[in-house]
């Protein structure tokens, strides 16, 4: 009876303090319960911070990386393969932009210049054999004869009359371009000059020029007032 009363009271004794020790395993748990709670709710807020920045950031990173449209401009040269071509845009009378200068190979040249640039662009034209451009004064092509509409061919014959022609190129959206660009020797005032034109003309003006035989020199290359 003694052992059973022992053994009855021992159990009655343990049982205040397993049922603690419970409410403090309990307890233990919930408050680690809520932490985790507490952590998981930190780690989303941050996660939702962190993409709300992210996306907020994303136009100004595709802005700031984001690449100038440009224009590959292919001309087929003919009649001047040892000729440099140069590029150049004029906006009221200043020139804004200067093209790379190239030199003529296998009968043609190309650039890439921004597509922005191409309004009132213009080809200074520098021939081996052109005495005026020898002493700085390059050739400036015609773009287009006043009396041609954009698209339409000119001939030599046409090309070597006095005519109203412009070398202000009106520009293109386009991101590739092509035409060919013809350049021929004459002779003024006993010297040997350079006429040029592109084959197929492309729209241009308002700013009109009288030409002779599809020569053009201009000292200052800013011809588009």
């Amino acid at each position: 009876m003694t052992t059973s009363a022992s053994s009855t009271g021992s159990a009655k004794d343990r049982g205040p303090r397993l049922q603690l020790v419970r409410k403090q395993a309990g307890r233990t748990r919930g408050v680690y319960v809520v932490a985790l709670a507490a952590t998981t709710s930190m780690l989303l807020a941050t996660a939702t911070a962190t993409a709300t920045a992210t996306a907020s950031a994303s136009p100004a990173v595709t802005s700031a990386t984001e690449r100038v449209a440009r224009t590959i401009i292919s001309l087929n040269v003919k009649g001047c393969d040892a000729c440099e071509v140069q590029p150049v845009q004029n906006r009221r009378g200043q020139v804004t932009y200067w093209g790379a200068k190239k030199t003529v190979r296998d009968d043609r040249v190309s650039f890439s210049v921004p597509t922005r640039r191409t309004h009132d662009m213009a080809f200074l034209v520098y021939a081996p054999f052109d005495e005026i451009a020898q002493d700085g004064i390059p050739m400036v092509a015609v773009t287009q004869f006043k009396a041609k509409n954009p698209g339409q061919n000119v001939t030599d014959a046409y090309a070597s009359k006095r005519r109203k022609a412009s070398g202000c190129w009106a520009g293109t959206t386009k991101h590739e371009v092509s035409n060919t660009l013809v350049v021929k020797q004459r002779h003024q005032h006993g010297r040997a000059v350079a006429a040029g034109w592109l084959k197929r003309t492309w729209d241009s003006g308002p700013y009109w020029w009288t030409v002779r035989s599809g020569s053009y020199h201009a000292s200052d290359p800013s011809t588009c007032p």
